[in-house]
C-alpha cells in the first residue's frame, strides 16, 4: 500500500491510471513467481520518466515481497 501511494506521488494526475495498470501487474500477482519480471518491464518502460519509481520499488522489494511476522 505505501508503495503504491509513494509511487503515485511522482506521477501527474493525467498520468496516473497508466502508471497504476503497469503497477497492478506486480501487486495483484498471487504469488512471488507470477510477479516474474514484471518489476524489470515497468523499470524498462517507465524509468525514463519517472526514475525514482522503481529505485523505490527495488529499495524496498524484499520487504514489500515478504509475508508480514506475527509475533
Amino acid at each position: 500500500m505505501h508503495l503504491i501511494r509513494g509511487s503515485l506521488h511522482y506521477v501527474s494526475w493525467k498520468e496516473r491510471k497508466a502508471v497504476v495498470e503497469d503497477l497492478k501487474v506486480i501487486y495483484r500477482a498471487p504469488t512471488l513467481e507470477a510477479v516474474g519480471a514484471a518489476p524489470e518491464a515497468f523499470s524498462a518502460a517507465l524509468d525514463s520518466r519517472f526514475p525514482p519509481i522503481s529505485r523505490m520499488w527495488r529499495a524496498h522489494w524484499t520487504a514489500a515481497s515478504s509475508p508480514p511476522s506475527t509475533p
